[in-house]
């Protein structure tokens, strides 16, 4: 078999993992229900991952290293004003960024409540994204000489739960709020801006 032909096998059996995942839950998903809907034999999904728990392994890993990538392409090296400048834009890549990846961050969302914290996925992703804004305004308060505003376990607190959860709830959510509240996309996701720089950014700036 061809590398492209693996790789192809491979990510395909992937891309229906996480959606039997997100579906069904990790643990109310079967191997079987996987290889019956990617239309392989179920020995081929054992060739490529040891386990069940392999696969799903697998999958946080890739978003793990998707999200690193995403931060260092986007994130690290700005500035608190370029972000309040360019708003909509970078949270618009953030959003596009989770939406791509809805049913995986759902599957991480879930187990990360059951799981120890020290080996939550969502905590690891969230503090690649607080960590790299924190630093942001570390270096804006200190170009203007303002002391630091927060200790660093204030501002975690304040990132998390009202920079990160809020994102990551807009993205699991948003499809069940469309069809419940009868609203389109666009006017949904207009109200979220403008909610997230009116309390999240505006937050940021009244300290610079």
């Amino acid at each position: 078999m061809s590398q492209k032909k693996v790789s192809d096998k491979k990510s395909r059996i992937l891309k229906v993992a996480e959606e039997v995942f997100a579906e069904v839950g990790y643990d109310g998903a079967r191997v079987d229900d996987i290889a019956k809907r990617a239309e392989v034999n179920k020995a081929l999904i054992y060739y490529y991952f040891q386990s069940k728990e392999d696969i799903l392994n697998t999958l946080l890993t890739n978003l793990m290293e998707d999200t690193k990538k995403m931060v260092g392409d986007n994130l690290k090296g700005i500035s608190i004003k370029d972000i309040d400048d360019d708003f909509e834009s970078l949270i618009n890549v953030f959003l596009d960024f989770l939406s791509e990846r809805k049913n995986i961050i759902k599957v991480a969302l879930s187990e990360s409540l059951k799981s120890n914290s020290k080996n939550s996925i969502i905590l690891k992703i969230a503090s690649l994204l607080m960590d790299a804004e924190i630093e942001n305004i570390r270096k804006a308060t200190e170009k203007k000489g303002i002391k630091f505003p927060q200790k660093k376990q204030q501002m975690l607190v304040m990132e998390f739960f009202t920079g990160v959860m809020p994102i990551l709830n807009f993205v699991i959510y948003k499809d069940q709020w469309k069809e419940y509240y009868d609203i389109n996309e666009d006017e949904l996701k207009k109200y979220f801006l403008k909610v997230f720089k009116e309390t999240h950014i505006a937050y940021h700036m009244s300290k610079l």
